[in-house]
């Protein structure tokens, strides 16, 4: 097995000439990241084996591609994606980084909406589609990165079928800031997103946002962190990434790092330092942070002379205008901090704009009594992270953003809000006056957390995951039909002494009727479950959400036990109906009044009142008009019931609100609470999912209806499979009727 991993850059950068070229390593933390890790991935891929797929970073002359190509696959187990110098322009600096990233990292007012920008964006994912669908094996797993990419997942999934990760490296917003996307731009982007199998993020706050955006646009429901799309199901989990820790931790080991380090030493011999090291970015905050310092120097005169700013600004996206206003904006405050505190024998403010190497930044790092890391906001930044891992001492303190990824984790740093200038200037002062003993134990706590949850920990954890999720997948597509297994069932059922039904109605005994009233069982239904229920050694249950009048009405023999509504009511043998829920349902009128005004909105849609649900029914409505108001109207309900007992779920061309004490696979318990040496349980939707997994292991038939996920043993096509299956149990053993019955009926004719 080979893991195919794919990100808009390739690990190394291509410098080229007229005729020939050159490798460098890329700069960022994913590239660095992903590194560190591929090669401890023995667990899962023959020999770490691996294939990085992305971009050079450069526009490659065609006469140089198949030389580049070759070296590139020879020397870095790399594949590049040549794209049009054009093409990219509008892809990079467009729509990744004028539109995506801002509104991403909730700056909506700097976002920009081209048309071109799009088209590109999505022609540049399908180049990425077409290279990487050429090289793939049947074995193969794939792990997409970030947002350059999201409607890769999809376009690899339409053609060639293999386990398919994709992480998000920045935050994703909430649905309120994500809406603002045009229509088109918005669904695509999450469909393209979900078609992978496995959707990972960095905090549970993204997850969410993630979640709810997909709810509200596409109208789809999720249930404990998964999605069930196109009869797939997709696993949403958070995998915060982390670092190198032993590299970081050991890296003073180094002789050149030693040396850099003593040169700061006697640099700053009568200073503290406090550091600030940031690529170039609106988001990281660095004005803010400036405004900080400086109100703390105004506060705190007595410090002058004794503490320095060393910051280092890293250059990034330079041809995006807002990168260079900012630039621009840090620039002038700190000639400006400089020029009010500053004197001949101090620099308040060491400013460089430049990369560092390694060895230079962890000299930093390890010189560094503090570190302001107070970004507006960040997916993780793992400079927070490398920081600590780099002060083998314990003696730094590190001032982070509680609106970094990293604050998640990260806990026992001094905590601030990116925009409390105040906050920011007293948590320098703070940090300046705690004790030794103070921050080696916080650093303590830090370090120890940072060596176990590492990079490779982070990298083991998803490739895991996606692992799993394909072997469920692999297991859900080799469970039998119910017409395969036919002859077992009846030998169990032969030899069984008691027996359990548990039935589902609607999509499981009958097929959906464009009216709820027009799906009225046929008799020869009717006759088979009463054949089934007369038998003494059966207990027949249906388990529906129809209401008891219309279910009772078509199924009147009372050997045959009903629980109607979802339980809240139930019809045992030769019973009168008895309710089995104490519930309030002054609920109804205010979910019923909501319920209304969409239907008003939605033609041939129409609303069903129950005793203890409400059920707006849309089968007959003009899908684009669907499309347009029911995931509206869901998240709706849903926000409106939160934290209440109501439930509000999906059903076949519907919305359903009801008690949550109104479940059938609560009621379904009511039965398994006696012994059975065999049961049939059916069922095709969701809802039956929960009865499905109450079952024992043994002597369970238990039977899917449809496509899709499932809990359940065996599947069915359609409902007169499963007719067909009762009707042959049914006529396996029949208790004779005694003599005086026969007899009487005799009379009777």
């Amino acid at each position: 097995m080979r893991l195919v991993v794919i990100s808009n850059r390739l690990p190394v950068t291509v410098e080229g000439g007229e005729n020939e070229v050159s490798f460098r390593q890329s700069t960022g933390g994913l590239v660095q990241g992903l590194s560190a890790s591929l090669d401890s991935l023995k667990d899962y891929t023959k020999e770490a084996e691996y294939v990085w797929v992305g971009w050079p970073g450069t526009n490659i002359k065609e006469e140089l591609q198949e030389k580049v190509r070759k070296d590139l696959q020879k020397n870095f187990r790399a594949l590049p994606i040549f794209i049009d110098e054009n093409e990219m322009t509008g892809f990079y600096l467009g729509f990744c980084n004028s539109t995506i990233w801002p509104l991403f990292h909730m700056i909506p007012s700097f976002a920009t909406y081209s048309d071109k920008y799009f088209e590109d964006y999505v022609n540049v994912n399908k180049k990425f589609a077409d290279t990487v669908s050429n090289i793939l094996r049947d074995d193969d797993i794939v792990w997409i990165h970030d947002y350059h990419l999201m409607l890769l997942p999809q376009f690899l999934r339409e053609k060639k079928d293999v386990p398919i990760g994709f992480f998000l490296h920045i935050p994703f917003p909430p649905f309120e800031i994500y809406r603002l996307l045009p229509k088109q731009w918005r669904a695509s982007i999450l469909k393209g997103v979900l078609g992978s199998d496995v959707i990972g993020f960095h905090t549970y706050t993204y997850m969410q946002n993630f979640i709810r955006t997909c709810e509200k646009t596409l109208g789809i429901e999720s249930e404990f962190g998964k999605f069930k799309v196109d009869n797939r199901i997709i696993s949403v989990g958070v995998f915060p990434i982390s670092i190198d820790f032993e590299k970081y931790n050991r890296a003073t080991e180094n002789k050149s790092v030693k040396q850099e380090f003593e040169n700061l030493k006697n640099t700053f011999k009568n200073e503290k330092v406090i550091l600030s090291i940031d690529r170039l970015d609106y988001t990281k905050g660095v004005v803010n942070r400036l405004h900080a310092y400086e109100q703390f120097l105004e506060k705190n005169p007595g410090w002058h002379r004794k503490v320095c700013l060393v910051m280092i600004l890293v250059p990034s996206r330079i041809g995006v205008y807002k990168y260079q206003e900012t630039k621009n904006d840090i620039d002038q405050l700190v000639g400006s901090i400089n020029g009010k505190f500053g004197a001949i024998d101090w620099t308040p403010i060491i400013y460089q704009f430049k990369n560092l190497p390694f060895e230079s930044l962890t000299a930093l790092y390890a010189k560094g009594d503090i570190i302001l890391v107070t970004p507006i906001i960040d997916g993780m930044n793992l400079v927070s992270k490398e920081y600590i891992a780099s002060h083998r001492d314990l003696n730094g303190v590190l001032i982070l953003s509680e609106c970094a990824g990293s604050a998640e984790e990260l806990k026992k740093a001094i905590i601030v809000s990116p925009n409390d200038i105040s906050e920011v200037a007293d948590a320098i002062k703070r940090a300046l006056e705690m004790t030794i003993e103070e921050k080696k134990s916080i650093n303590k706590s830090l370090q120890d957390y940072l060596s176990k949850y590492d990079v490779k920990w982070w990298a083991g954890s998803f490739i895991n995951k996606l692992m799993e999720s394909h072997k469920e997948k692999i297991e859900l597509e080799k469970k039998k039909d119910v017409n395969e297994i036919k002859s077992d069932m009846i030998k169990d059922y032969s030899m069984a002494q008691k027996r359990l039904f548990l039935l589902d109605y609607d999509g499981t005994l009958v097929n959906f009727s464009p009216k709820p009233e027009l799906a009225k069982p046929p008799s020869n239904l009717v006759k088979i479950l009463e054949r089934l229920s007369k038998n003494t050694k059966n207990d027949v249950v249906i388990l529906t959400g129809r209401d008891r009048e219309t279910i009772g009405g078509w199924f009147r023999n009372p050997d045959i036990q009903i629980f109607a509504e979802h339980g809240a009511y139930l019809r045992q043998k030769g019973e009168k109906w008895i309710r089995m829920l104490p519930v309030e349902n002054g609920w109804k009128e205010e979910i019923a009044h909501i319920i209304k005004i969409y239907e008003s909105r939605v033609p041939a849609s129409f609303t069903e009142m129950k005793d203890f649900s409400v059920v707006f029914h849309f089968r007959n409505a003009p899908e684009e008009v669907v499309q347009q108001e029911i995931p509206e109207l869901y998240d709706v309900l849903k926000t409106l019931t939160s934290n209440t007992g109501i439930v509000v779920r999906k059903i076949n061309k519907g919305i359903e609100v009801k008690s949550a004490m109104a479940d059938k696979s609560i009621a379904s318990l009511y039965f398994l609470r006696e012994p059975y040496d065999f049961i049939f349980a059916a069922g095709d939707d969701s809802i039956d999912e929960g009865i499905f997994k109450n079952l024992p292991k043994r002597d369970v038939y238990s039977i899917k209806v449809g496509d899709g996920f499932t809990y359940a043993n065996y599947r069915a096509k359609n409902p007169e499979e499963i007719s067909l299956a009762l009707k042959e149990l049914s006529s396996i053993e029949y208790p004779k009727k005694p003599f005086w019955r026969r007899l009487v009926e005799i009379i009777k004719r």
